[in-house]
């Protein structure tokens, strides 16, 4: 069988179409993206390096929604949050093998079901202030410096900030731009994204590019409740998915 950019043909148009469905959910959503692409990642990348390689990718996604959705962005919220994410990020980055990563599958798993919890059987829905975004802002960064991941935590964050749709989108892929960026230099120093995976990279981020363009005109046809009931509905798959990995894994 062929070969390019060091697999199959076969599994790199496989890579190209699960990316480019995955980022339109996430441009849809505002997150999704890595609950969908990961795992077939790793079936040809051990996960370290599975999650280093998806990061140019997401990166390139969050500039374009960025760009595309730049005047519903709520800067306000973003750098409140960033103001504490970012460096404990930074700091986390480098030690991923001290956190067993079954415990921050668990941490992520709790702090993705007590919104869910809350609104559905409890009938409250939490609420995250000003104050409450810095506070958010350190459980985001650990996790995203830990696990490579931030999106249900960022989720729950502006969920609870009361953004909804294009403000919800924007503002989230205008604060991951800055974690994507400090995870980046830190994962190439330490070897889990090397040189000859950058043509890889730049192949899949061709698909997170196009997914904008798709996700941006379903957004448009989407309501508020509609778009919150949708955005329940993935967190609650992702802490399935967390709660399986913990027990099976």
């Amino acid at each position: 069988m062929s070969e390019l950019l060091g697999l199959p043909v076969s599994w790199l148009v496989l890579y190209f179409i699960i990316t480019f469905f995955s980022f339109i959910v996430a441009t849809t959503l505002g997150i999704g993206s890595l609950l969908i692409l990961l795992p077939l990642l790793m079936l040809k990348f051990p996960p370290a390096q599975a999650i280093a390689l998806v990061v140019p990718v997401i990166l390139v996604n969050n500039v374009v929604r960025t760009i595309v959705f730049r005047k519903s962005i709520q800067t306000k919220p973003a750098l409140k949050a960033a103001a504490t994410a970012f460096p404990i990020a930074l700091l986390t980055a480098f030690l991923p093998s001290i956190v067993p990563a079954k415990l921050i599958q668990a941490f992520i798993f709790l702090a993705v079901m007590y919104p869910l919890v809350s609104q559905y059987i409890f009938q409250y829905a939490p609420r995250v202030g000003e104050r409450g975004l810095y506070l958010w802002g350190i459980i985001i960064g650990f996790i995203s410096g830990i696990t490579g991941t931030s999106g249900p935590p960022t989720a729950i964050m502006y969920r609870g900030y009361g953004l909804v749709l294009k403000q919800f989108v924007a503002t989230i892929a205008f604060f991951e731009i800055g974690l994507q960026l400090i995870r980046l230099p830190v994962y190439a120093f330490t070897g889990l994204f090397p040189l000859d995976l950058v043509p890889f990279s730049c192949f899949l981020s061709l698909a997170a590019m196009a997914a904008v363009w798709v996700g941006q005109i379903l957004l448009q046809h989407l309501n508020p409740r509609i778009f919150r009931l949708a955005l329940d509905i993935l967190l609650g798959i992702i802490a399935l998915w967390l709660l399986y990995s913990i027990i099976m894994k």
